[in-house]
C-alpha cells in the first residue's frame, strides 16, 4: 500500500519553474545581455557585402542530335540541357578562371564559387546571376564579366560540338555519295560497253531499292547538318545588364542577436542549476524569499532557541507573536466544524509550525512561540491568544496538509544553511494551496545578521526523529497562572 497522501500529489508544477527562474533572473539577464551584445558584434564586425545581378537568356539546346536511318521510325525530340547543366557550365573552371583573370586583383577562382548565386524563375530560360563583393563597383563588374564569359564559353562549347558532329556527318555523307555513285542508274549504258566496239550496248540492270535507301539517308544527313548549324548559332545573350547595388546585403541580421540572447538566457539557467546543485541550501533571508515566494516575518537566533522558554538568554519571539496576531486579525478563525467564528476561550486559535528541519528545531520554535503568544495575550487581555495551540508537524507526514487547512496560521520554518531550496519551494507551494494567505515563513539562523551560524555549531540537515510530534490541548498550560509559572522558570 502506498504511503502517498492525496494532499501531496507527486507532480511538478509550472510555478516551480517560474520560481527557479525568479531565483536566478539576475544572472539570466546579465548573461542574456552579454549574448545579445556578442550577437550584435558579429554582424557589425562583418564586412558589408554588395550583390549585383545580371540576367542571361540561354535558349533551349538539345543534348544530342536525333538522326534516324529508318524513315518510317517516329520522330523523337532529343532532351534539352537542363538548368543544372547550365549552372554547372556557369561554375565550370574555364569560366571562373577567365573571370578571375579579368577582375581587379585576380582573385583565386576557387573563391569565386561562394560569391556566385544563380536563380531561375519558373518556366523560363532566363538565368539571374548574382555576384557579391565588398565594393559595389567591383560587384557590378564581376557580374558583367561573369555573364560575358558564360555566354562566350557556352557558345564555344556549342560551336565545338557542332563542328565535331558536322565533320562526322560530312564523312558519312561522302561515303554514302560514293556508294550511290557506284550503283548504276536504271536504263543507263554501262561504261565498258560505251568504251568498247560493241554495236549492241546493253542497259544497266534495275536496282532501285538500294539507291532509294542511300538517297534517304543522305537527306537525313543534310537535315542533321542544318540542325547542327542551328545549334551552333543558339548562343546565350545578356537581356539585362548588371545592376549597381545601392545598399549592402543583410541576410537575416536579427538572427545573431536573438540567438545570442537565447544562448545567454540558457547559459544563465544552466549557471543557476549548477549553483543550486553545488550549494542547495539557503544561506540568507533573500534566498528563503526567492525559494518560497514568501518573505520571512521573523529571523530567530539558533542560540536563543536552544535556551528554554522564559530564560533571560532565550530567543525573543515577541515580533513573531505580533505578526501572528496580525494574521489572526486579518483571517477569520474557524471552529471544529469549519464555520467562521470569532476567537473564544473554548475554541482558541491554532498555529501550526512545520518545516524541513530537525524535530528539535520545530519543537523549540513552537515552545517559544507558545510562551510569546501567552505573554502577548496576558498583556492585551486576549484570553483566546493565551490558550493558543501551537502544534508541530513534519511536511512529509500524511496529515500535515490536513492540519494546515484546519489551522488559523501556518509557519514554515527555514533552517538557514540546512533547508534546501527544492524542499522549501515544494513545501511552500503545497502549504499555500492548503492554507492560502495564512502561511508565513520564519528563518532560523543568526538573529543579528540573518546569516547562518558558524560551521562548528550546526545540526544535521534532515530530521533525526522520524516520528511525527503534534502537540494537542493537553500539552498546553491549563490556565494563565500556569503560563506565568512556566515563564518564571
Amino acid at each position: 500500500m502506498s504511503d502517498t497522501s492525496p494532499d501531496t500529489p507527486d507532480t511538478l508544477e509550472v510555478s516551480g519553474y517560474s520560481r527557479f527562474v525568479r531565483r536566478h533572473w539576475l544572472v539570466c539577464c546579465l548573461l542574456g545581455l552579454v549574448g545579445f551584445a556578442i550577437g550584435m558584434l558579429g554582424p557589425l564586425r562583418a564586412p558589408a557585402t554588395y550583390r549585383s545581378t545580371v540576367e542571361v537568356f540561354a535558349p533551349a539546346t538539345p543534348a544530342y542530335l536525333a538522326i534516324s536511318v529508318d524513315p518510317a521510325a517516329p520522330a523523337v525530340d532529343p532532351r534539352e540541357w537542363t538548368q543544372d547543366t547550365e549552372a554547372a557550365l556557369l561554375l565550370s573552371e574555364p569560366v571562373l578562371t577567365a573571370v578571375a583573370r579579368r577582375l581587379p586583383g585576380h582573385p583565386d577562382p576557387a573563391t569565386l564559387t561562394g560569391r556566385v548565386e544563380i536563380s531561375v524563375p519558373t518556366s523560363t530560360r532566363v538565368y539571374q546571376i548574382g555576384f557579391t563583393d565588398t565594393d559595389p563597383r567591383r560587384a557590378q563588374e564581376g557580374a558583367r564579366v561573369l555573364a560575358v564569359e558564360f555566354a562566350r564559353y557556352r557558345a564555344k562549347v556549342l560551336a565545338a560540338r557542332a563542328e565535331r558532329v558536322a565533320t562526322a556527318l560530312d564523312s558519312r555523307r561522302h561515303y554514302l555519295q560514293n556508294l550511290l555513285d557506284d550503283i548504276p542508274v536504271p536504263g543507263s549504258v554501262r561504261n565498258d560497253d560505251r568504251d568498247g566496239d560493241s554495236d549492241d550496248p546493253s542497259p544497266a540492270p534495275a536496282n532501285l531499292v538500294p539507291r532509294g535507301q542511300i538517297q534517304a539517308q543522305i537527306g537525313e544527313i543534310d537535315d542533321a547538318l542544318t540542325a547542327t548549324a542551328f545549334t551552333g548559332a543558339n548562343t546565350a545573350a545578356v537581356v539585362r545588364s548588371a545592376t549597381l547595388p545601392e545598399r549592402p546585403e543583410r541576410h537575416n541580421p536579427e538572427v545573431p542577436p536573438m540567438s545570442g540572447l537565447m544562448a545567454g538566457l540558457a547559459a544563465g539557467l544552466a549557471v543557476g542549476a549548477v549553483r543550486e546543485w553545488k550549494r542547495p541550501a539557503v544561506r540568507d533571508v533573500a534566498e528563503v524569499t526567492a525559494a518560497t515566494g514568501l518573505a520571512p516575518v521573523a529571523v530567530l537566533s539558533r542560540r536563543g532557541l536552544r535556551r528554554p522558554a522564559g530564560h533571560r538568554e532565550a530567543a525573543d519571539l515577541h515580533p513573531l507573536a505580533v505578526q501572528v496576531r496580525l494574521i489572526l486579525g486579518a483571517e477569520p478563525l474557524k471552529n471544529s466544524t469549519g464555520a467562521s467564528t470569532g476567537p473564544s476561550a473554548a475554541d482558541p486559535p491554532v498555529v501550526l509550525v512545520t518545516g524541513h528541519c530537525t524535530d528539535e528545531l520545530t519543537a523549540a520554535v513552537a515552545d517559544h512561540l507558545r510562551t510569546a503568544l501567552a505573554s502577548a495575550g496576558h498583556a492585551a487581555g486576549d484570553e483566546p491568544l493565551v490558550n493558543a495551540r501551537v502544534p508541530t508537524s513534519r511536511p512529509d507526514a500524511r496529515d500535515t496538509f490536513a492540519l494546515a487547512r484546519a489551522a488559523d496560521v501556518v509557519l514554515l520554518v527555514a533552517d538557514l544553511a540546512h533547508s534546501t531550496r527544492t524542499e522549501l519551494d515544494r513545501c511552500a507551494r503545497l502549504l499555500t494551496r492548503a492554507a492560502g494567505p495564512r502561511v508565513a515563513t520564519v528563518a532560523v539562523g543568526d538573529a543579528r545578521t540573518g546569516r547562518p551560524p558558524a560551521a562548528g555549531r550546526t545540526h544535521p540537515a534532515h530530521p533525526t526523529h522520524p516520528t511525527q510530534r503534534v502537540l494537542d490541548r493537553a500539552s498546553l498550560p491549563a490556565s494563565p497562572a500556569a503560563n506565568a509559572e512556566r515563564s518564571d522558570t
